[in-house]
């Protein structure tokens, strides 16, 4: 039987997971709250959770290992859940109606978990393109990088730094990703007399996000230096910094690894799945 939890992040931690895990959890809970989302979050047991869910309108979040979690896929189609009114509620089945389908994005979770829900009963969402696989890096603790700072680096204004930050992307089609995130999160950018060189944004969630510098500029330490910075501002603000990294991308891989980031060894992915008839 799942209970709603009013504190996920007090869940999340007797469930045992890794403090990167912690931090995107965090994200994702308190950024939505700041733009006006409701959250919530089920547990399987609610003096000593072994699993949650937490979801969004339609964007969710599943965490727990083994047993447990396969309990709770398992009490969530078969809506065993004391709370009224029952999973979905009025506020999901609405956007479910909305978008013409019973769609469920999980959000940056761990390989395992979402073959949970498929083993569960849960079916991949049809025509939905899923994502490739990426690691997360994080880093603890007090600013520490200031002497890699090596070039003039400041924080964005606004949407300053929009139509820059669109060059160094593919995955924002309409621009509206990029614009919401620059009215919430730092922008950062890297400038020589004045010209900008290098430039990077903050996802939604809090994480870092892409660095990109012109193929003019590359190879000259820019990025490094605006990675320091932007790294200094989140440890500042979070006392924490973390950043996902497609398999593939190796120059920022080892960008990160060269500031002594650790890596969660489970791979994250974004995967839509579809609540069966």
């Amino acid at each position: 039987m799942l209970r709603q939890t009013a504190d996920p992040q007090a869940a999340l931690r007797q469930i045992g997971a890794t403090t990167a895990e912690l931090m995107t959890l965090r994200g994702f809970l308190i950024r939505h709250h700041d733009i006006g989302q409701q959250v919530f979050a089920l547990v399987d047991d609610a003096s000593a959770p072994g699993a949650m869910f937490v979801y969004s309108r339609t964007r969710a979040k599943a965490y727990g290992a083994g047993e447990p979690l396969k309990q709770l896929v398992d009490d969530l189609l078969r809506q065993r859940i004391a709370q009224l009114p029952p999973w979905p509620d009025d506020e999901l089945q609405a956007a479910w109606d909305e978008e013409g389908s019973r769609i469920l994005l999980l959000h940056q979770v761990r390989e395992s978990v979402w073959h949970q829900f498929l083993d569960g009963g849960f079916e991949l969402a049809p025509h939905r393109k899923n994502s490739e696989n990426a690691f997360l890096f994080h880093l603890e603790g007090e600013p520490r990088f200031a002497d890699l700072v090596q070039h003039p680096c400041r924080l964005g204004h606004g949407q300053e730094l929009y139509e820059l930050i669109r060059q160094g992307i593919d995955y924002d089609q309409t621009g509206e990703r990029t614009r919401r995130s620059l009215e919430l999160e730092p922008s950062f950018v890297c400038e020589v007399d004045g010209e900008p060189v290098c430039w990077s944004a903050t996802h939604v969630g809090g994480m870092m996000g892409m660095i990109y510098t012109p193929p003019a500029h590359r190879r000259k330490g820019y990025a490094r230096s605006l990675a320091a910075f932007q790294i200094d501002h989140m440890l500042a603000r979070d006392g924490c910094a973390s950043a996902l990294v497609l398999e593939e991308n190796t120059a920022s891989r080892q960008l990160l690894e060269s500031f002594g980031a650790e890596r969660l060894e489970e791979r994250l992915g974004w995967r839509t799945i579809r609540w069966p008839d």
